[in-house]
């Protein structure tokens, strides 16, 4: 036998020496395709790779087949290494043949991606798209990255790829590409949840079985479509159609004798059967799930979990903990062991599937809390804890993987979910600090995260020249996200990708940057009293959700955390009260109804117990979710008392986070002038009302300032833009708006500017006033706040805003603002100013005209402190003055020569 291997290979290589270079790729494939041993058939590869006349094209050949071989044969890391070598031939030949080097990047990044190693594929994918030519090789890396993006959850790349590559294909005609990316885009909204999802994952599943009467779909294939409906159904409790479904999936499944997948769907039904409370049939499902799934991690792990789900709603608690350990263990170490041990963040960091392992230990920290609610014991608190610390942490390495926006604020909302369960827990704990961090993480994080990258790049040292880069970057991609050009989507794909290049080339030139950027300043308690408590004020700080919440009031004397009771009834109360101060009370009936509901809310946010501790001192408040909606200055402290507004005992301010607060406040902001008013009177959109008294609150600001203003026709968008980054008070008197089908938006004379254009823009202000109506609503992001015009001044350089909860009277909002501008100019805090000119409006007004609607929707947010003016004299004032005394030198002249 020996001797007829070694006459092969002579054969093969005197036959490569004989013929033609074409005839050594021959000799490869048959090689390759031989019954000789691995040891065998590398040592023929190595001998014919030492031929002298091999040609780069063939050499590279043989090393990107043999790489093909080796992978197939489970030989990953040497597959790599000969991939690596075909491909740093073909680099070299890349000008004579492009498509074999694309190839063979190609294959690495799918041998990458199917080992596991996601972020390695990732970037050679990137490397191939860098290659000249849009060709259906770099549409396959596309396509891929679609898939790798949202395994990390980065899911706005996967559909912004999946637009590109969709394109492409039906230009092309390409309907099994086509029905592939269709099949991948219902995967990237599955992960981000089956029932929130559940009518998109249909339409593109059903848009892939359409295309079945272009091109034959792969049965394999169809076993998924039928297991992804199946979940769908399940989840939007469609049970009967749910297991339809899952049994059409089997019957894929079972002819393709696919056991992995056999497992899975009978996990699902195990599942499904489980939470219809058929205990018997759950269990029956689960073990088959477990027989197929023999050695494959993944599908293994999902059964452990279920089956830990299982144990733990028939209350066998120790079996639910064994389980749900093995899937986390088998996730993380890829083996089962009798002593389980929590894996470290840095371990988690290095897995593939950190999705599925930050739900499992959420479903452990939730285990942990069932287990405490049975059998009442502190221990499984402390347990939950540390499982819902862990899951936090891996958060954010999901969170920071992901580069686009809304995959970020996906990844907030499921934040959001965990904080309040975490709070729950420390409250049973009566742990206050974990309950501060957890309620500061809950808040504007995201806001937070732009600041420390700033700070970043300046601690850094990064080249003044790649800041401003990355800024004009940022800059056109927003501006082209407005843009209304044909050919938006392709622009838009090439701005995002070039940015994402220039972010990876500052991480691998600037690692220490890449280091300070992750590392978030989230305050802690101590910090926390250090920084905000003093003997005359406090702060509040709350966490809401569609049942729970929670509060947290601390002073100087004390720190307490309190449950808020019925939940669900403050919601609902909260709403009717937004709707109550968006008009001025007419009678005595709306009073009544206002002073009972204001009352009611009030005694929930601020229960007696702690408005005792709050007795006239200065609160800053971290308001969270609906609660975000209600000025606190208005709400009625005393039932019996209709004119007891808790503005009359405490000065008040809000605050995105605290974090945020002290952060924000520490940035060096060196603007050039004192002030900036615009007040436009008359808008090219006919729609927006004549503000007549705009123009005099603008001017009458003006002259406490001596400044610069634009009023009428000046009061133009390019105006503003180009003039707001170099003042310390903007001041906008104006139009505003913002619904569901648009984004919030401030009215110029000659256009608009919405909440996008604001984050592409820098500012140095210390204070800005959105004199306008609504500037504090927006959409309400779960986890992160309100996408409000206030919060775009912040994102783009501002200290502290004032603005608007509801449409404002043009004229007290006149009287109002005058009174606070000149409590500023006196030297008064931001927050102290604005406290006094509403007392100082409620003192002068009574009857209608003291209703909550015309004083209480402005808020400060943000710094609270003063606002440093220059005490300048204007021009004329000094004119006058040099005059006077040039006259009475004059006098004084005349008369010393009279005598």
């Amino acid at each position: 036998m020996i001797l007829q291997n070694k006459l092969f290979l002579c054969v093969l290589i005197f036959c490569a020496k004989l013929f033609s270079q074409e005839n050594n790729k021959d000799v490869c494939v048959a090689i390759l395709n031989s019954n000789n041993s691995y040891e065998q058939v590398q040592r023929s590869i190595d001998s014919i790779t030492q031929l002298r006349e091999l040609s780069i094209t063939d050499e590279s050949y043989i090393y990107h087949s043999y790489a093909k071989f080796l992978f197939n044969n489970n030989k990953r890391n040497e597959s790599y290494k000969y991939l690596y070598k075909a491909i740093e031939l073909r680099e070299k030949n890349q000008e004579n043949d492009l498509i074999s080097l694309k190839q063979s990047l190609c294959n690495l990044g799918l041998y990458y991606g199917r080992s596991g190693k996601l972020y390695k594929s990732i970037n050679v994918f990137k490397e191939l798209i860098d290659l000249p030519n849009e060709d259906r090789l770099r549409m396959k890396a596309y396509s891929e990255l679609i898939s790798l993006y949202s395994k990390i959850g980065d899911f706005e790349k996967s559909t912004n790829l999946f637009e590109k590559t969709t394109n492409y294909h039906i230009e092309n005609k390409d309907y099994k590409s086509l029905y592939k990316n269709y099949m991948r885009i219902s995967k990237v909204y599955a992960l981000k949840g089956y029932k929130l999802n559940s009518k998109k994952i249909i339409y593109y599943l059903n848009k892939t079985d359409s295309l079945g009467r272009f091109t034959e779909i792969d049965k394999k294939d169809e076993a998924i479509i039928n297991l992804r409906l199946g979940i769908v159904y399940e989840e939007i409790n469609q049970k009967e159609k749910a297991l339809e479904y899952y049994n059409k999936a089997l019957v894929n499944n079972e002819a393709l004798k696919d056991s992995v997948s056999i497992s899975m769907i009978n996990n699902n039904i195990g599942d499904l059967y489980l939470y219809d409370s058929s205990l018997e049939k759950a269990i029956e499902s689960l073990q088959k799930s477990l027989l197929f799934a023999g050695d494959d991690i993944k599908s293994k792990s999902l059964t452990y979990s279920t089956f830990g789900a299982y144990y733990s709603g028939i209350k066998d608690f120790k079996e639910a903990k064994l389980y749900f350990e093995k899937a986390i263990q088998l996730l993380v170490f890829d083996n089962e062991t009798d002593m389980y041990v929590n894996p470290t963040v840095d371990e988690l960091t290095l897995k593939p599937n950190k999705l599925r392992l930050f739900d499992f230990i959420h479903q452990k920290a939730s285990y942990w809390k069932g287990r405490f609610d049975n059998e009442k014991q502190n221990e499984f608190l402390n347990n939950a804890l540390i499982d819902y610390k862990l899951a936090d942490q891996l958060l954010d390495v999901i969170r920071f993987d992901s580069t686009e926006k809304t995959s970020k604020l996906f990844w907030r909302e499921k934040g959001a979910s965990l904080y309040m369960k975490a709070v729950e827990v420390c409250y049973l704990l009566n742990d206050m600090e974990s309950a501060y961090f957890f309620m500061e993480k809950n808040k504007a994080l995201l806001l937070l995260e732009e600041l420390s990258d700033q700070q970043a790049k300046v601690l850094s040292n990064l080249p003044q020249q790649l800041i401003e880069r990355d800024f004009a970057l940022k800059q056109k991609i927003i501006e082209t996200e407005e843009a209304t050009t044909s050919n938006k989507t392709d622009i838009l794909f090439e701005l995002k990708r070039s940015y994402e290049q220039f972010k990876d080339s500052l991480a691998t030139n600037y690692p220490a940057y890449s280091k300070l950027k992750k590392s978030l300043p989230v305050l802690n308690l101590q910090n926390h009293k250090t920084n905000f408590i003093n003997k005359d004020s406090a702060t509040l700080q709350y966490i809401i959700n569609d049942t729970q919440a929670y509060g947290l009031a601390i002073t100087k004397e004390s720190t307490t955390l309190y449950h808020i009771n019925d939940g669900v009834i403050l919601q609902n109360e909260i709403g009717e009260l937004t709707t109550q101060l968006q008009h001025p009370f007419n009678t005595q009936t709306e009073v009544a109804a206002y002073v009972k509901n204001s009352n009611s809310i009030f005694e929930k946010l601020i229960p007696n117990s702690i408005l005792e501790k709050l007795k006239r001192k200065k609160i800053t408040i971290a308001a969270d979710g609906i609660i975000q909606n209600i000025p606190f200055e208005a709400l009625i402290s005393d039932i019996e008392n209709q004119n007891s507004y808790l503005i009359k005992y405490n000065e008040i301010n809000y605050v995105y986070s605290f974090s945020y607060l002290l952060f924000n406040s520490k940035k060096i902001r060196n603007p050039e002038h004192t002030f900036l008013g615009l007040a436009p009177e008359r808008f090219k959109d006919k729609s927006l009302a004549v503000l007549p008294n705009s123009i005099y609150e603008v001017t009458s600001i003006n002259s406490i300032f001596s400044d610069k203003t634009f009023v009428k026709e000046e009061a133009t968008k390019l105006n503003f833009k180009t003039n707001f980054e170099n003042y310390k008070i903007v001041h906008l008197a104006t139009h505003s708006g913002s619904s569901n089908t648009e984004k919030p938006w401030l009215a110029f004379s000659d256009d608009k500017v919405n909440l996008n254009e604001i984050y592409a823009t820098q500012n140095q202000a210390d204070l800005v006033v959105l004199s306008a109506c609504k500037t504090s609503q927006g959409e309400l992001k779960t986890g992160e706040g309100v996408m409000s015009l206030a919060r775009g001044f912040f994102f783009s350089g501002t200290n502290s805003v004032v603005s608007t909860l509801w449409n404002i009277n043009d004229k007290t909002t006149q009287e109002i603002m005058y009174s606070f501008y000149t409590n500023i100019k006196d030297g008064q805090t931001k927050s102290k100013a604005l406290h006094e000119s509403k007392l100082a409006y409620l003192s002068s007004n009574e009857g209608s005209m003291a209703s909550p609607f015309y004083w209480s929707s402005f808020v400060l947010i943000g710094d609270a402190g003063i606002v440093p003016i220059d005490d300048k004299l204007n021009l004329p004032i000094l004119l006058l003055l040099f005059v006077i005394v040039l006259i009475v030198l004059g006098v004084a002249f005349k008369k010393r020569r009279k005598k």
